[in-house]
């Protein structure tokens, strides 16, 4: 789905946001986020998928959704690749995330289209886990999520789910949307602090042009008058 993203048009949070989509049978509830995430969250939406997904859920159904072609594959040399989607990216979110994908992106890994995105992403990244409860209390799986997070990541708690697979309810944990987009803003505003940190501290401060510095008397360390200067005239 494609919004004006031009300067002062932004009607959303988020000017552009970029969904990774992993195998996880939760990927059936994709369009349930997707739809979330365009009224109230971005104002364009990029969806790239691996492999594993794409056996689950047709990158087709979901292109009429954003509005634009869904890469699986990282050799295809068709579209944007990883590095040009993480940098167009406002908000990167990888939802569901497999353990499988939890695990390389622990380790640093990068064999697929997805997991050389978030490789490439320049700042935070948002995992949403979808799976089993049995897999997600394993220690592997704790061990992985807690290096992700000191990585400087968000992983999303999941909550009890009906399991897609089993049809129980007592078997599955996965992200709840409203979850998922409070985790999004979250790190929209990290990003954004963080690059309006770097630009503000790059170059001292300068009086706009034309402006005369004001003057101000204040004591020094031996009761001196020193001058401040502000950025623009009294």
């Amino acid at each position: 789905m494609t919004h004006d993203s031009s300067p002062g048009t932004n009607r959303l949070p988020c000017p552009r946001l970029l969904v990774a989509i992993t195998g996880s049978v939760h990927v059936l509830v994709v369009p349930q986020h997707l739809d979330a995430f365009r009224r109230s969250f971005a104002d364009e939406i990029r969806v790239i998928m691996t492999e594993a997904a794409t056996h689950l859920c047709s990158p087709r159904a979901l292109e009429a959704m954003v509005g634009s072609p869904i890469p699986s594959d990282l050799w295809s040399g068709t579209g944007p690749g990883h590095v040009e989607l993480t940098q167009w990216a406002d908000c990167f979110v990888v939802v569901p995330t497999t353990a499988n994908c939890l695990a390389k992106v622990a380790q640093g890994l990068a064999d697929d289209l997805v997991t050389t995105a978030i490789v490439a992403a320049p700042g935070p990244v948002v995992f949403a886990p979808a799976m089993n409860r049995h897999m997600w209390e394993t220690a592997p799986v704790q061990r992985n999520i807690a290096q992700i997070r000191r990585d400087g990541h968000l992983v999303v708690e999941p909550r009890p789910a009906l399991s897609l697979a089993s049809g129980r309810d007592d078997e599955a944990l996965g992200p709840a949307t409203d979850d998922v987009l409070a985790y999004m803003w979250h790190a929209t505003m990290r990003r954004r602090r963080d690059a309006y940190w770097q630009q503000a501290t790059a170059d001292a401060p300068v009086a706009p042009s034309g402006a005369e510095p004001r003057r101000t008397v204040a004591l020094g360390s031996r009761d001196q008058p020193v001058e401040l200067r502000s950025r623009a005239s009294a």
